[in-house]
Order: structure tokens, then sequence, then C-alpha cells
């Protein structure tokens, strides 16, 4: 692997609550309510939730344009 290449996780792009939470800088418990309100799409593998990388970082993207939204006034 070259140096400048990011390691894929071996979980495919499929990240358990502690680890999402993290990646957006947030509480568990405030992952749980943006997924229980329909905002976040959550994966349910046995009977734990896992999130997708992809769906993460669309989350993060549609609350930037939101915040871009908001302060232009619109």
């Amino acid at each position: 692997m070259r140096s400048n290449e990011h390691e894929q996780p071996q979980n495919a792009g499929l990240l358990n609550t502690q680890e999402a939470a993290r990646y957006l800088d947030i509480s568990p418990r405030t992952l749980w309510a943006i997924t229980d309100d329909g905002d976040l799409p959550a994966i349910w593998c046995r009977n734990a939730k896992r999130y997708a990388l992809k769906d993460l970082d669309a989350y993060i993207e549609h609350r930037r344009q939101a915040s871009r939204l908001r302060t232009r006034g619109v």
C-alpha cells in the first residue's frame, strides 16, 4: 500500500455506534436521536446498528449545506 492511501476498514465501510459517533464528533446518544428521527439511516446487523461511511459523509454534507442556507438567510 502506498503511504498516501488510507487503510479501508475490514467491515466494508460499516461503523458501529461508537465509531460513527466519534466520526461525527457527537455522543452516541445524539447519534441514536438523529437515527430515530430518520435523518441518518442505520443498518441492523443482528442486534446492533451499523452506519455506512457514505451515509455519514452524506449527512455531514447535508448539514453543511443547510448551515450555508441559514447563514445566507434563505
